[in-house]
């Protein structure tokens, strides 16, 4: 007796990934799948030169083997969460950016058979807030200096990440933004009197 249904079969695999153990907080660190393939195909340790721990901050160095060990060391130096206010001011052209998007198909329908501007046109000048996909840019353009024009941006304050917060996306840590009450003042500055 056979029996049909309607739903899809389920697929399952289990992926494995190797970490090293932070020695500063016991807790899985960097991947090192990739660098057990360089030592096992150059016969020598692979090196692991300064990276930093994404659950504390401390900075570690050693070597991993091609029998899948390391050895790490915790160094002297910390990565400490800040967060930066910059401005794009006024250039001398317009700045293009390009981001991953997506579009969606129904049923019967092809790629070919849509306008894929006027699908995305709501989505990107009026739905959701530009923060939504800077996450996802892939390259930038500007003006006279084409592609990956560097200082598009001016630093206007940095700050530390509270401890509590750290590791914790800024949409969710600050509702508001860590600066929202400096851009406030930005936005709206208190009237000078020029007397």
């Amino acid at each position: 007796m056979s029996t049909t249904t309607d739903k899809p079969a389920l697929s399952v695999i289990a992926v494995t990934k190797r970490h090293v153990v932070c020695p500063a907080c016991d807790k899985p660190a960097g991947t090192i799948d990739h660098m057990i393939e360089d030592a096992i195909r150059l016969g020598e340790p692979s090196m692991i030169c300064g990276w930093y721990c994404e659950h504390c901050g401390w900075e570690y160095r050693g070597h991993v083997f091609a029998d899948g060990t390391a050895k790490v060391d915790k160094t002297g130096k910390r990565k400490i969460e800040t967060r930066a206010l910059l401005k794009l001011e006024p250039l001398k052209g317009d700045v293009y950016i390009e981001v991953e998007g997506m579009t969606f198909l129904g049923v019967g329908e092809t790629i070919d058979g849509k306008d894929l501007v006027e699908d995305s046109r709501y989505y990107y000048e009026e739905g959701t807030c530009p923060t939504n996909y800077l996450g996802s840019i892939r390259e930038i353009w500007e003006g006279d200096y084409g592609m990956d024009p560097h200082g598009l941006f001016k630093l206007i304050d940095v700050v530390p990440a509270p401890p509590e917060y750290t590791g914790v996306p800024i949409d969710e840590s600050f509702p508001n933004g860590v600066f929202a009450e400096q851009i406030e003042t930005l936005l709206n500055p208190p009237e000078r009197s020029d007397a």
